[in-house]
């Protein structure tokens, strides 16, 4: 079929599905989120642009979503108790695997590193940033290799409670460099500080590691296996249609970064 029809029929039918959820047949899962602008956020257009994938994907399939936003770690808390059928947006690792069903994979993510631009900065292995002191957030996973050599002392890694406060010693001279995810980074710079801060930051195009982010289901849910395999399908379906593309190319040029009222 030409992409461009399928295209069509795709948006066709997610029209026709987002208007119909009230009907009767429908099935409505319950789902996890919280705060990872421009990716996730309440206070974002569709909840951010990876949600609005979510919920294209599951209504293709005739599922109608709920979003409940918490703290990121109650969040997952929730969907491996089974008290929601499941979280979105989180890493397939072995030890949540025991407790989760993952998706295939909805965003592909690439911390950087952030620094200010009248220091001069490079880098090309882990080794090049042994004296530096390096700002990260409290319970972020920055990659095995990262976590190795902070674990054993050979990194010097400053953990604060979020980006913003990282940004912000950033600027004070107290940390030397930071790592954020790239678009995430750039969006809090934008929402939290001035023009003339945010001119001082840039960040270095080498990530520190990249990984996928997956939508998780409870095992605890006898109904999910079914629902993982119908938003496979449906995320399947924006794939082939280009639509999975179109979401990302708008997350980059700031669309979902309008508020909702």
């Amino acid at each position: 079929m030409n992409k461009v029809i399928l295209k069509l029929l795709t948006a066709l039918l997610i029209t026709v599905a987002t208007q119909a959820t009230a009907q009767e047949g429908w099935e409505v899962i319950r789902i996890t989120n919280g705060e990872w602008p421009p990716y996730f956020s309440q206070h974002l257009k569709h909840g951010g642009a990876t949600s609005h994938l979510v919920t294209e994907a599951l209504a293709l399939q005739g599922v109608k979503v709920e979003y409940g936003w918490f703290p990121w770690i109650r969040s997952m808390q929730y969907a491996q108790s089974g008290q929601w059928h499941g979280s979105i947006g989180w890493k397939n690792t072995p030890d949540r695997a025991k407790s989760l069903l993952f998706s295939d994979p909805i965003a592909q993510v690439r911390p950087v590193i952030f620094h200010l631009k009248n220091i001069p900065f490079e880098w090309r292995a882990l080794d090049d940033l042994m004296d530096k002191t390096i700002g990260g957030v409290i319970g972020y996973d920055y990659g095995a290799e990262f976590t190795r050599a902070e674990t054993s002392g050979k990194l010097a890694v400053k953990r604060l409670t979020n980006e913003v406060q990282l940004f912000r010693v950033l600027l004070a001279g107290r940390i030397d460099i930071m790592v954020s995810n790239e678009l995430v980074g750039h969006s809090i710079l934008a929402k939290h500080f001035t023009p003339a801060q945010v001119i001082k930051i840039t960040h270095h195009h080498l990530p520190v590691y990249e990984h996928q982010l997956h939508l998780a289901l409870s095992k605890k849910n006898k109904s999910n296996k079914q629902l993982l395999k119908k938003f496979n399908k449906g995320l399947q379906q924006l794939k082939s249609s280009g639509r999975y593309e179109e979401i990302y190319r708008n997350l980059r040029t700031g669309q979902y970064e309008i508020k909702t009222e």
